[in-house]
């Protein structure tokens, strides 16, 4: 993942060394100790420091972990299934002949049976 941003920077510009401010009296500069006017100059030239703000461009790459989840059955486990599957419409099928065959012979029989019987085209060659 890439991200992008803009920021607000403060460059300082450079100037000119300030000028050291001349003492007005001699018995001042001898009061104040050497530390403290380097420590005064500082904070003057700082409070009087410029600055300059620009904008940059920043990007930053993060990695980006994704864990993906298929919803779908391995081929190993769909091919079990599809034999399974097959296996059942074979059972099906055979059960459905079955009822077929069993049907076509009850269906002869009573054909036999009207025909044999009394009045029967085929009476005359049954023997009581």
């Amino acid at each position: 993942m890439q991200e992008e941003w803009e920021e607000e920077v403060k460059i300082p510009i450079k100037k000119d060394a300030p000028t050291a401010a001349k003492p007005e009296a001699e018995g001042a500069t001898a009061e104040k100790p050497a530390a403290e006017e380097k420590k005064a100059a500082q904070a003057e030239a700082a409070a009087s420091q410029e600055f300059e703000i620009k904008k940059k461009t920043k990007k930053a790459t993060k990695p980006f972990d994704v864990e993906t989840q298929a919803h779908a059955l391995p081929p190993a486990i769909m091919k079990q299934f599809k034999e399974l599957e097959n296996k059942l419409i074979d059972e099906d099928n055979s059960i459905l002949d079955h009822k077929k065959y069993k049907n076509e012979l009850e269906s002869l029989a009573y054909d036999i049976k009207t025909n044999v019987a009394s009045y029967g085209p085929l009476e005359n060659y049954v023997d009581e």
